[in-house]
C-alpha cells in the first residue's frame, strides 16, 4: 500500500511541478458513486467509474493498480486529467493492461490548484463463466488420430442436447480451436446440422486447419472455444492422438 501511495503521489507532484496546479495542500477526497468497494465487474466488459461531482474541481487523476503495480493512469498514459466519470472499454490499449483479479482504484481531484486526498476502492475483475459444451473431434473415428504435419482439416462436432441446439445457438464466426482453444483455425462450418452421435439431435460440424491449430506431438487434448449468438462463452474439449 505504501508503494502504491508513493507512486500515485509521485504523479501528483509531477503535475504540480508543471506550475499549473500550485501546491499540494491536502483536501477531502472524492466520494465514489459507483462501483462500490468490493464489487465484482465483468473482466471482458467495460469498466465504468464515477465519483460525485466536486465544485471547482479542475480535473481528476485516476489510477489503477494490480499487485502493487500501476497498470493504468489517465495522466501518465493519456496525458490528460479526466472528469468525475471514467471508463475503460474492451479492445482498447487500457483494457489490455488488466488481468482477472483485484484492482485498487485511486482517484484524486485538483481543486483550486491543490490536490485532494485519494479515494480508494478495490474491485474484482471476474472472467465470464463458460458454458461447457460436448465436442467430438473427428466424429466416427474413436482414435482421433491427427497428423501434426498435415495441411488438411480437422472435423469437430459441437454436440446438441435437449437444452442446447448447437446449429441454432452457436455463433460460428466466434469459434477457435487447437492446443489452447484460442487458435484462429476455423475454416468453415456446415450449413446444416448433422446428427453425428445418432441421438436424434442435429449437431454443428465445423472444419479447422491442422496447421493453424497449434497441435503438436505432445498434445493430448484439443480445445474449442467461442460464444453463443447471445455472447455467452462456450468451451469444450476432446482427446487427440498426434501422429508425426
Amino acid at each position: 500500500m505504501k508503494t502504491i501511495l508513493k507512486l500515485f503521489t509521485l504523479f501528483s507532484v509531477i503535475l504540480a511541478a508543471l506550475g499549473q496546479y500550485g501546491s499540494a495542500r491536502a483536501l477531502s477526497g472524492p466520494v465514489f458513486d459507483y462501483p462500490v468497494d468490493g464489487q465484482d465487474l465483468d473482466y471482458e466488459g467495460s469498466y465504468l467509474f464515477r465519483v460525485l461531482p466536486m465544485e471547482e474541481a479542475q480535473g481528476f487523476l485516476w489510477g489503477f493498480f494490480q499487485n502493487d503495480v500501476m497498470v493504468w493512469e489517465n495522466y501518465r498514459d493519456e496525458g490528460i486529467l479526466s472528469g468525475n466519470e471514467y471508463s475503460i472499454h474492451p479492445d482498447t490499449v487500457a483494457h489490455a493492461q488488466f488481468a482477472p483479479g483485484d484492482v485498487e482504484v485511486w482517484v484524486r481531484a485538483m481543486v483550486d490548484g491543490n490536490w485532494t486526498d485519494a479515494a480508494v476502492i478495490t474491485i474484482h475483475l471476474v472472467p465470464r463463466a463458460f458454458y461447457a459444451v460436448n465436442i467430438d473431434i473427428k466424429p466416427g473415428d474413436p482414435t482421433n488420430h491427427i497428423p501434426v504435419r498435415g495441411q488438411g482439416r480437422i472435423h469437430v462436432a459441437i454436440l446438441s442436447t435437449a437444452e442446447f441446439d448447437a446449429p441454432a445457438l452457436v455463433d460460428q464466426a466466434s469459434l477457435t480451436f487447437g492446443a489452447t482453444g484460442s487458435e484462429a483455425s476455423l475454416i468453415s462450418c456446415k450449413k446444416k446440422g448433422k446428427d453425428v452421435n445418432r441421438d436424434g439431435l442435429p449437431d454443428l460440424v465445423c472444419n479447422f486447419s491442422i496447421r493453424l491449430s497449434g497441435l503438436w506431438p505432445g498434445s493430448t487434448v484439443g480445445i474449442l472455444m467461442g460464444q453463443t449468438i447471445d455472447e455467452t462463452p462456450i468451451a469444450g474439449s476432446d482427446s487427440v492422438t498426434i501422429l508425426n
